[in-house]
């Protein structure tokens, strides 16, 4: 990769915008990944109720 002070301002642009993207990556998941102290089940219900119902009548 070229040295920083050869990029165009272009190229500038988009590494700051991977490196905040990259940030906030790891933010995300240490925050909701890492230090969540308790642990909810994942369900699915919304699938299993009325929304068959619709998907039958329209196939």
């Amino acid at each position: 990769m070229n040295k920083v002070s050869k990029l165009t301002p272009i190229q500038k642009r988009r590494q700051r915008g991977a490196f905040s993207l990259l940030f906030l990556s790891f933010a995300s998941l240490i925050g909701f990944g890492i230090l969540q102290k308790n642990t909810a089940p994942v369900t699915y219900k919304f699938v299993l109720e009325k929304e068959w119902i619709a998907i039958n009548e329209w196939t």
